[in-house]
């Protein structure tokens, strides 16, 4: 019976230490080395129902080796517990703590082309991608969250103690006044380099946010522990603790003292120098800047291999076919196009990438490439259709990486910013200020710098009147100010800067009074007045009459032509160039008008009452002078009579003189005393009908003659 219980204790015996192991096999995989790196990002999504709608990704990188003594490799985690914490409470924001997400996707990532096949290459290398996802829905916070993911074990490592765990961190800034989308690496971790070679790595990011990015080396987090490779997060949360570092190393000298690294602040281009064989940890920080202010930092985490390599030149850039700059300019909605070239002893190719080249990029069209491949060079041009909405401040970072299929593998890593700057449209309006109020016409004008570009021009304070090119005519109505504003608008639709030019409106001048008679005489100079002003000039204009003088100082004489209706008018111009409105007087001009003497140019000596008139006008006063006899009647009208003397000669003369006091010229008319009369011509059709009948003919009539 003994034997009995005693089989039966060793059969439990058995059966726990079976289940002991097979509990033991199940978990050494996560206890075992096998993180490489990794990175924690997050997508804004938009406001949900009063939250913030975000899209949480978790990279982590693993060694897919079958570790010494393990059956398999070590698995991603499925799934991950997550913690997010407000800033300001430490406090998490989920049930127990955590979150969890499922893993997406998982990739192989290859070593450099051509790894397997060298002698020297390290073999059995495998690398594994897994992509971790979860949206949350994040309440409004002024202080931000911290997401954080905690694991263990790092590979063995040359830089760092054994058994280093991980953590995976980011930080969202405050939720109340920041809408934010963290940096993106472009590229996966390298697997690795060649002892004692100078590499150049990509460890570039996209940012969709518009804000600045400045990249540097950073001292890696640890993480948990071996005893509890796979921790809950923490209730609280606490700053990540940094690695420890094996003395002679650091994370300014991951390679030690004798190796090298160095990180481009712009571009996140990675150099690295190593002269141990073994695996590096390193980490690269990406910071985010929004309006000169740190918002957020994304931490890369990950694994440089370094083994001894046989030498391969790696690919050269050249000038002949292609450029060496790497810094461009482009104007926003012209085409940029950058020629590169480049060489080396084996066939190569060509692949890219940044936001001008990645499909899940806004940006749209992207860039391409004429060519990517060649044999022992390759020449391409990089074609990129920029658009106006794509002008910022910060560069554009477009990543070439070519490689070649040498043994092992080499290749070349080149960034290129290029900057999309806005269009320069017309930066200065030309014409006068002051300017006239009311002027019928001031001419601005712009330089355009644009080929086929157009203006968009607007007036406060007045009228465009015409516009022709880069010229527009205005007349200002205000007075005190008006503004010109104008846009240069480029081929392709993109605005200039908006140029506003203030204008000092000068006020128009009265139209003067001008004193002076309205029924000036003919043949006499009349005078013309308005007040001047001091400072002003004068410009007259006359009908009717010819000016005596230039009347600039406001006073012209004139010196009228005709019996007919005539005009004066004036501007003022005052000192500041600004004319008034036309002043204008109408005039009659006035004179005598009569032209001859009527009557009897042969008498009798001795004769009496003899009639002699003129043609006068209305309101006139004549005055007559008799030679050779006297005047007996008539006084100052237009008709007299004459008592004429003995034989011999006589004068008549007359002088109108018109109610407005104008003169005439004395006329005269020669009269015979004789007693041989001179009858005056017969008056009276010299052409008529046949049989025509009452055709009048007559002489002028004497008085006392008969005929």
């Amino acid at each position: 019976m003994q034997r009995i219980v005693l089989q039966a204790k060793s059969i439990f015996q058995l059966r726990y230490i079976w289940l002991f192991a097979a509990m033991f096999m199940f978990f050494s995989p996560a206890k075992a080395t096998h993180l490489v790196g990794g990175s924690v990002t997050y997508e804004y999504q938009g406001d949900v129902n009063g939250k913030q709608k975000y899209l949480i990704t978790l990279k982590v990188y693993r060694d897919c080796t079958i570790p010494p003594g393990q059956e398999r490799a070590t698995e991603f985690d499925r799934p991950v517990m997550l913690g997010i914490y407000e800033n300001w409470s430490n406090k998490p924001l989920f049930n127990g703590n955590y979150l969890q997400l499922d893993l997406k996707n998982e990739n192989i990532i290859d070593p450099l082309n051509g790894g397997s096949e060298c002698p020297n290459a390290p073999k059995n290398l495998c690398y594994r991608e897994g992509i971790y996802q979860t949206t949350v829905f994040l309440p409004s916070t002024n202080y931000g969250y911290h997401i954080q993911y905690i694991r263990c074990c790092r590979n063995e490592m040359v830089n760092v103690p054994i058994e280093e765990g991980q953590t995976y961190y980011g930080f969202i800034p405050p939720t109340s006044t920041l809408k934010n989308t963290s940096p993106s690496f472009t590229d996966v971790p390298v697997p690795y380099i060649c002892l004692k070679d100078t590499v150049n790595l990509l460890n570039s990011a996209i940012e969709p946010d518009g804000d600045s990015l400045v990249f540097m080396l950073a001292w890696p987090y640890s993480g948990a522990n071996k005893d509890m490779p796979m921790p809950t997060p923490p209730a609280a949360f606490d700053d990540p603790p940094l690695i420890r570092y094996n003395s002679d190393y650091s994370y300014l000298k991951p390679f030690g003292k004798d190796g090298y690294a160095s990180v481009d602040p712009l571009t996140g281009a990675t150099k690295v120098f190593a002269t141990k064989i073994g695996k590096y940890v390193i980490a690269i920080d990406v910071q985010e800047y929004r309006n000169g202010v740190l918002i957020s930092t994304t931490r890369r985490d990950l694994q440089i291999l370094v083994n001894n390599c046989t030498a391969n030149n790696p690919p050269a850039r050249t000038s002949s076919g292609g450029t060496l700059a790497t810094t461009f300019y482009v104007t926003g909605g012209e085409t940029l196009q950058i020629p590169l070239s480049y060489k080396d002893d084996n066939a190569l190719t060509l692949s890219a990438s940044g936001e001008l080249v990645d499909k899940n990029s806004s940006i749209s069209p992207l860039g391409s490439f004429s060519n990517t491949t060649g044999n022992k060079s390759i020449t391409t041009i990089f074609t990129w259709e920029t658009k106006c909405k794509y002008v910022r401040s910060k560069p554009y970072i477009l990543n070439v990486k070519v490689i070649d299929n040498g043994c092992p593998s080499k290749y070349i890593n080149q960034t290129y910013s290029i900057y999309v700057t806005p269009f320069k449209g017309a930066d200065n309006i030309s014409g006068p200020s002051p300017a006239c109020q009311g002027a019928p016409g001031e001419i601005y004008s712009v330089t355009k710098k644009g080929a086929g570009s157009a203006l968009a021009w607007s007036v406060t304070g007045g009228t465009i009147l015409q516009q022709s090119g880069s010229t527009i005519t205005v007349q200002w109505n205000n007075v005190a100010e008006g503004y010109i504003k104008v846009v240069e608008i480029s081929q392709y639709n993109c605005l200039g800067d908006t140029v506003i030019r203030k204008i000092q409106i000068r006020p128009k001048p009265a139209a003067g009074f001008i004193s002076g008679t309205t029924m000036p005489c003919k043949k006499v100079v009349s005078r013309y007045e308005v007040n001047p002003i001091p400072g002003s000039t004068y410009i007259w204009t006359v009908s009717g009459g010819k000016t005596i003088n230039s009347g600039a100082n406001g006073k012209l004489d004139v010196l009228w032509d005709d019996l007919d209706s005539g005009e004066i008018s004036v501007v003022q111009r005052t000192a500041d160039g600004c004319y008034s409105d036309t002043a204008k007087l109408p005039v009659d001009i006035r004179g005598p008008v009569i032209d001859r003497i009527y009557g009897s140019l042969s008498v009798c000596p001795n004769s009496r009452g003899v009639d002699y008139w003129v043609i006068g006008r209305p309101g006139s006063q004549y005055f007559w002078q008799v030679k050779g006899g006297k005047q007996s009647g008539g006084g100052n009208t237009d008709r007299i009579k004459v008592d004429w003397g003995e034989k011999g000669g006589g004068i008549v003369r007359a002088v109108e003189i018109t109610q407005e006091g104008c003169i005439s010229d004395t006329i005269s008319l020669n009269v015979t005393k004789d007693y041989v009369l001179i009858t005056t011509p017969i008056e009276g059709d010299t052409s008529v009908c046949e049989y025509s009948n009452g055709n009048k003919y007559s002489v002028l009539y004497t008085n006392g003659s008969s005929y």
